[in-house]
């Protein structure tokens, strides 16, 4: 039985992060949409300095649509598609930014020594993303457990 003090394992710990690097053929220049334009990405911004996530995952999409070739992603209405897209991926990967779980729980964790049958939640929404084909997907979480004395507030699982 789990403390809710102690850490959560966390998806593929133990890998190291690396440098993000995503490079385009001069043949298949990227489409402009108001940031980095070139046709190589390496992580680097034009001026020297180091892209933010933001703008590596916008050159990543960018890199991606050229694939399609040069008339479908040149269309205007493609212009802020990679913008669009790394925002959504933000979105749908931000629950791997979090460093310690218990700071979505914040203020939600009780003391309740005599709290010893167990609780149940049903029929949570579930959105994450499946990371062997980087798609979307959904579905309904049931969650379970007997506390220990301590219980955590029903609002705070479909956090």
């Amino acid at each position: 039985q789990r403390s809710l003090a102690a850490p959560l394992p966390r998806p593929c710990s133990g890998f190291e992060e690396q440098p993000i690097a995503v490079a385009t053929s001069a043949a298949a220049p990227l489409p402009s949409s108001g940031g980095y334009s070139g046709t190589e990405v390496t992580g680097v911004a034009p001026a020297g300095q180091p892209m933010s996530p933001e703008d590596v995952a916008e050159a990543a999409y960018k890199s991606l649509l050229s694939t399609l070739g040069p008339e479908y992603s040149s269309r205007p209405e493609l212009v802020r598609t990679p913008y669009r897209a790394a925002k959504a991926w933000r979105e749908m990967t931000q629950g791997l930014r979090i460093e310690d779980p218990l700071e979505v729980a914040g203020k939600g964790i009780f003391d309740v020594p005599e709290a010893r049958d167990l609780v149940a939640i049903r029929d949570m929404p579930l959105h994450s993303m499946c990371e062997h084909h980087l798609l979307p997907f959904s579905g309904i979480a049931h969650v379970a457990y007997i506390p220990d004395g301590k219980v955590l507030g029903l609002s705070k699982f479909p956090r």
